[in-house]
């Protein structure tokens, strides 16, 4: 035999059925210090769920438990910093999302005003909309529906 065997080892932090480990002997024991990347590419366990793209595909990061990943951008941030008050993804998706919990109308009042407000806005665009529609009935030319509209 090679002295390399593979196995699935266990990794706090880590989707541990996702990725195969190469276990190398060393005087008498066996470590299985290197995780193999999507690429192929082999980097340490200690650069594994680190926040940092080490493979350079990013499957390093992956399916670590330990780390939030930003909606739209590459950013991955510890996961203590998802929903602890303070922005730290550019879109906020580490403040507002599901997981938080937090409504950003807080209090009955406020929802209660917001919904009249809402509510109001769209009745009042209903009118002004109808009351352009009836002003353009009796335009006959293009000239003068251009002139309406403007």
């Amino acid at each position: 035999s090679s002295g390399i065997n593979a196995e699935w080892p266990l990794r706090p932090g880590i989707n541990n059925m996702d990725y195969l480990t190469f276990v190398i002997p060393s005087r008498e024991t066996y470590k299985n210090d290197y995780f193999l990347c999507k690429n192929n590419r082999c980097v340490t366990y200690d650069k594994v769920c680190d926040l940092v793209d080490d493979c350079w595909d990013g499957s390093d990061e992956e399916t670590c438990t330990n780390q939030f990943h930003c909606n739209t951008s590459n950013t991955r941030i510890p996961i203590w910093q998802q929903c602890d008050g303070q922005i730290n993804c550019q879109d906020s998706s580490d403040e507002c999302n599901d997981g938080c919990g937090k409504e950003i109308i807080d209090g009955i009042p406020l929802k209660i005003s917001s919904w009249i407000i809402g509510s109001l806005a769209v009745v009042f665009n209903i009118i002004i909309i109808s009351i352009s529609l009836k002003d353009l009935r009796g335009v006959n030319t293009s000239v003068g529906l251009l002139n309406k509209l403007l």
